[in-house]
């Protein structure tokens, strides 16, 4: 077995055996909504909205991280609604024209590439995503990250952190296919993701 599908397999084990307990945890902060005999206070919003976070971000990395079927589709509506748990409403903003389902492996794509263009512009951007590309625009410009070799090239000699780790992985995903462009300035980021 490649050391890269060992890899996807790991994470999607870890999600799935996540995303159990923390499911059931966010179920029960359900039923104690409904129950007018608990008080609601500042620390039971603070415990709801960390088990929320936390049920989209192993969601979101079961995705992107994980084992990508090749004969899955996803919900557009759905990735878009996960997405918006995961990133900054108010820093990151995102223009979709896409049809209602995408591929499993575009999505997978996307999210990784979204988590990339994150990395390098941690300000906030403008995203415009169609069925085939994604741009990420700012005005908050830094120098263009080295870890973006690990996209580009599969021999990178690039140090990366844990943090960097959707740079390697997408990189991977694509194959370094010459086939995907990518066009990096300092204001702009697009990748075209045939």
């Amino acid at each position: 077995m490649k050391h890269d599908t060992l890899a996807n397999l790991v994470a999607s084990r870890i999600c799935h055996d996540l995303i159990n307990p923390i499911g059931a945890t966010h179920n029960g902060i359900e039923l104690l909504w409904l129950d007018p005999n608990v008080p609601k206070g500042l620390e039971f919003d603070m415990i709801n909205s960390s088990v929320e976070d936390a049920k989209s971000r192993v969601e979101f990395c079961r995705l992107v991280f994980g084992t990508a079927a090749s004969d899955i589709d996803v919900h557009t509506a759905s990735f878009q609604t996960l997405l918006s748990k995961i990133l900054d409403n108010k820093r990151y903003q995102i223009s979709w024209s896409v049809p209602e389902r995408m591929h499993r492996i575009w999505a997978k794509r996307l999210g990784l590439s979204i988590l990339c263009i994150e990395q390098q512009m941690p300000r906030g951007a403008q995203f415009t995503v169609t069925p085939n590309q994604i741009v990420a625009e700012t005005s908050l410009c830094r120098d263009i990250l080295p870890q973006w070799d690990h996209v580009t090239n599969a021999m990178s000699s690039q140090a990366l952190h844990g943090h960097d780790v959707q740079f390697a992985v997408l990189g991977d995903v694509i194959r370094h296919d010459p086939a995907v462009v990518i066009d990096l300035q300092p204001k702009r980021v697009a990748l075209r993701l045939d």
